[in-house]
């Protein structure tokens, strides 16, 4: 049977109760897990592979729990190439936005009703799953107070997806607003790896080329300050007077405080990249 619930079309019935919260979280946090592993795994990859190709190494030591798969959580203090941790931090997110990219240009956009609803619940659960990853590496490595912004954006973002999941709709604009935030990550990783301390750059450069900081910041800028604030104003209307209506007070509080607290959060860092480009100067 298929019923219409606020906020969703034509969706099936499993998905159209609140009694079937249990379902939707078991399935989330199942698929959670599993993007939990597959980034576990591709941390272990990448430590390999930038080992094997002789990455110099240092006398940094970490604390005793790696983010290396097997050998995570292990409880001897380790001493590692503080240039491959620094590679693979870049790294690692430039997976996650390329393949998130993909999946939502490729795959969501052709998908309609529940095969669409269900496919963009994959994205949620991967990204969250990234987050936790990304925390546990803040942790572990004891960049806690340096990279705290990180750690507000990746907690306020999980917030973000549970609510979404527990609400069982407003699907689509956080699709929308996932495909917003990565746009231009790709670009920033690349441009990240020139200035992978404390090294002076991971490609060997102190300085990324003119183009990539330039095609970073068109896309930056554009994506979270033209893009967002109509997006924003388009959310606002959805739960006020359009689809999602009818959520919960509190997911309505979430999802726009949410927005506004992402955007903000990067008028700092985007006028900073903007005036590195080219066209800022």
């Amino acid at each position: 049977a298929r019923v219409h619930a606020p906020g969703m079309r034509s969706v099936p019935e499993k998905y159209s109760s609140m009694g079937c919260l249990q379902t939707r979280l078991i399935e989330y946090f199942t698929l959670t897990g599993w993007g939990l592993a597959f980034f576990l795994l591709l941390s272990s990859l990448l430590s390999s592979i930038l080992q094997y190709l002789n990455y110099p190494t240092s006398s940094a030591v970490l604390p005793a729990k790696k983010l290396f798969f097997f050998e995570a959580f292990r409880a001897s203090e380790v001493t590692v190439s503080a240039t491959v941790s620094s590679i693979k931090q870049w790294l690692v997110p430039a997976v996650h936005s390329t393949l998130t990219i993909w999946h939502l240009v490729l795959h969501s956009s052709l998908l309609r009703g529940a095969s669409r609803r269900s496919s963009i619940v994959l994205t949620l659960a991967f990204t969250s799953a990234y987050m936790l990853y990304d925390l546990g590496r803040i942790l572990i490595s004891g960049t806690f107070e340096s990279e705290l912004l990180y750690v507000l954006h990746h907690l306020t973002t999980l917030v973000y997806m549970f609510s979404v999941v527990s609400e069982a709709c407003g699907y689509e604009i956080n699709a929308a607003l996932i495909f917003l935030g990565e746009a231009s990550n790709p670009l920033m990783c690349i441009w990240g790896l020139y200035h992978a301390p404390p090294f002076g750059g991971g490609l060997g450069d102190s300085q990324p080329p003119q183009l990539i900081t330039d095609l970073f910041a068109l896309v930056y800028v554009a994506a979270r300050f033209v893009f967002g604030p109509p997006f924003l104003a388009y959310m606002f209307w959805r739960v006020m007077r359009g689809p999602e209506k009818d959520v919960s007070a509190i997911a309505k509080v979430i999802w726009v405080v949410s927005v506004i607290a992402v955007i903000g959060g990067s008028v700092g860092f985007g006028k900073e990249i903007y005036e590195s480009a080219s066209f800022g100067s």
